[in-house]
Parts: C-alpha cells; sequence; structure tokens
C-alpha cells in the first residue's frame, strides 16, 4: 500500500496489528483479517480526526451564526475540518489527505451555507480559496463521516423520564476503509468513555477474510433486496453484490417490524409519527418517547435480525442499549416511558435548560434530520471503482 502509507499505518496501528490495508479490483481500498478473529472481539479502535456534534463547540469556535443560519452537527464537523486544515496536527492533515485524495470526491466548488457565517479569523487563516478548501473537506465529509448518538451524562437537575443525547458526527481514517455488506462481519460501536469507535466482530473471522459493516440503518438492513439494492444505488451509487444480495432464496417480509426504523423519506406514511423510532426525532420539540410499545417494537426488530443473521446496527442497537440500561435500573423487568431529546430543546418539561453560548444552543436546535446512531453518511465505493 505504498498509494496509502499513512493510512496503512493508521490500520496496523488502530487495529494492533490485526487488520491490514488492502486493495482489491471492483471494491477499492478495503480492511483484511491478518488473524483469525472471534465472535465480539474488538478488531479495531480509533479516536475520530475531528469531532462534531450537536452541542455546536466548533461552530462556536470558528463562525459567526445567527438563529436564522439552519446549521447542523455536520456543520460543526465541516467547522473543525476548517480548524484542522489551518492548525498544526500535519499527521492528522496529510491523513485526511490520503483519505479524500481521489478527484472525483470533490463536487462543483459553489457558494456552501457555511462559508458566509466562518469568522474573519479563520477566513484570514484560510486565504483566498475558501471555496476550493470548504468544498473539499464537504466533500471528503459526505463520503467518510460516520453519524451516531449518544446519551449524554444525567445530572441532578435532569427529570427522571427524560434523557439527553447529542448528536455526533465524526471523521476516521482506517475505519472508512471497512467495506458495506448487507450481511456484514462487523458493527462499530461507540465508547463515550475513550471518546472512540469500536469496530467489532460480529461472526468468526478467517484469517485474510475482509471486514465487512452495514452502511445502512437498521430499518433498511432488515429490507428485502430488491429495496437494498434501489437505497444502496441512489444514495451511494454502487450495486451491491455480497450473498445476501445474490442469494434467490426469498426472505420473510419483515415490512411491519422495520417501519418503524425507517428513515422519513423511506417510509410509508400511513405508519404516522406516533409509532416512529427514527433518532431525528431526538431533535423535534417532543423527542423520541420509548413506551411499552415502542420496547416491544424494538425487541420484535432483534428478533428479526437475529432470524436474518444480520446484527443490529445503528437506531436499533442504540435503542437496545438505552433499553437494557433503564431496565438494569428498574425493578420487575419493567420500563417507564421515558423521552429521548436534545438538551434545551424538548418542551415536555424538562427543566435542565443548560446556559451556554448563542452558537451552541442554535446548532442544537437546527440539529439535522440527517443524524442517526451508527452509520456512514455515504460511502466512498462509488470513487473506489475505478481505483
Amino acid at each position: 500500500m505504498e498509494r496509502w502509507p499513512l493510512l496503512q499505518a493508521r490500520v496496523l496501528e488502530t487495529s494492533r496489528q490485526q487488520l491490514r490495508l488492502c486493495q482489491v479490483r471492483g471494491h477499492g481500498r478495503c480492511l483484511e483479517a491478518q488473524v483469525t478473529c472471534t465472535l465480539g472481539q474488538c478488531l479495531a479502535e480509533e479516536s475520530p480526526l475531528v469531532l462534531g456534534s450537536s452541542d455546536g463547540i466548533w461552530l462556536a469556535k470558528a463562525c459567526c451564526v445567527s438563529e436564522e443560519e439552519e446549521l447542523d452537527a455536520m456543520d460543526d464537523l465541516l467547522a473543525g475540518c476548517l480548524c484542522l486544515h489551518v492548525g498544526l496536527d500535519v499527521e492528522k492533515q496529510q491523513l485526511a489527505q490520503e483519505l479524500s485524495r481521489e478527484s472525483s470526491l470533490v463536487g462543483a466548488v459553489g457558494q456552501d451555507r457555511l462559508s458566509k457565517c466562518l469568522s474573519s479569523d479563520l477566513l484570514e487563516a484560510l486565504g483566498p480559496d475558501v471555496a476550493p478548501i470548504l468544498s473539499q473537506w464537504r466533500a471528503c465529509c459526505d463520503v467518510n463521516a460516520e453519524t451516531w448518538v449518544e446519551t449524554v451524562d444525567e445530572s441532578e437537575h435532569t427529570c427522571p423520564l427524560i434523557r439527553h443525547v447529542r448528536f455526533l458526527f465524526g471523521l476516521f481514517a482506517a475505519l472508512a476503509m471497512v467495506e458495506h455488506s448487507c450481511q456484514p462481519n462487523a458493527r462499530v460501536e461507540w465508547d463515550s468513555s475513550a471518546q472512540a469507535m469500536k469496530l467489532v466482530a460480529m461472526s468468526d473471522i478467517a484469517c485474510g477474510q475482509r471486514i465487512s459493516r452495514s452502511y445502512l440503518d437498521a430499518g433498511l438492513l432488515m429490507a428485502p433486496t430488491s429495496i437494498r439494492k434501489v437505497v444502496l444505488q441512489q444514495d451511494w451509487r454502487f450495486e451491491c453484490t455480497c450473498l445476501r444480495c445474490r442469494c434467490s432464496v426469498q426472505e420473510i417480509d419483515w415490512t411491519d417490524v422495520m417501519m418503524p426504523f425507517l428513515p422519513d423519506e423511506n417510509s410509508d406514511s400511513q405508519t404516522g409519527p406516533k409509532g416512529r423510532l427514527t433518532l431525528q426525532r431526538c431533535a423535534g420539540p417532543f423527542g423520541l418517547t420509548l413506551d411499552p410499545a415502542a420496547v416491544q417494537a424494538i425487541r420484535r426488530a432483534g428478533a428479526a435480525c437475529q432470524a436474518l443473521g444480520v446484527p443490529p446496527v445503528g437506531t436499533l442497537h442504540f435503542l437496545q442499549d438505552v433499553v437494557s440500561d433503564l431496565l438494569s435500573r428498574g425493578s420487575g423487568g419493567s420500563l417507564a416511558t421515558i423521552t429521548l431529546c436534545l438538551p434545551g430543546v424538548c418542551e415536555l418539561g424538562d427543566p435542565y435548560q443548560p446556559e451556554g453560548n448563542d452558537t451552541v444552543d442554535t446548532v442544537k436546535k437546527e440539529c439535522s434530520s440527517r443524524s442517526h446512531s451508527g452509520t456512514r453518511a455515504r460511502s466512498s465505493k462509488e470513487n473506489r471503482l475505478n481505483e
């Protein structure tokens, strides 16, 4: 991998020599096991090159944002990338360059909504080429960024029936090399305490076998092959040829089970908002309510994943962890209705209104509906086919 020396070194370091970077015709850059791995084994652990969030920390540092600006956690990540661009961390800068070296990653240079918000100091540091620099970083983040949700530490001021969350967007180097499969042998899991993303084996993996994970969130991963293929082609611009997509055996129809977990653009309008279990609702004024019916839907989806031979990923995995944690604190195996929401946004009598920068509060309120848990923003597969 002489073309990608820093990426190769990053893979070896974060995986503790368990994985290596390889290049496969028709697939591009991938990760391959150098040793035999077992179910549940941590294959790699990587801290993000840049981490953006609905807290808007980078936007507060790099921008002057008014309440009229509709910025989100992805814009916070992008603001962090611009700070990295003008910063002193040369190694991270070079890693990011290798990550997005392909010219096809860069879209047309135009007016970016973030450009008019940048502070004068950052504009001066970036120089006259602000537009192409911003375009290249946005393209890199669109292709490689990871998006997920984590619960925020509780405080004595927090209503016991409300749990706060934050949306996160992270740019990783080694983990961005993992290819997609609709029957993956690994998944990503965020470790809040370590502030690192782990790649965990979901099955035994032989030495020399390529590592795969799902770019799709849980609802779409449970969908029939015809639907998965359409979404992957539209959103990631590649045709999936994994074993599950090639299999001619008709799968059980899990439409009723998957429907609550589908993003709005893929959902049936007849389902309505009441039974929706998408994490976008955490950014709304009433949050995402987990009641006994929702818990039952989460359990049914977990059973469907087991029947399909796929791991619970993204939103489903996150909600399973939340429910498991709440049940462990309760008694008799029952769960009281609880609401997940952004701090200071929910209108359900949340007494906790955090003080802070106006920019941070604005970003929280404008958190994008693109945000969900543990999935790729877009695949770089479309750009790997010609490598």
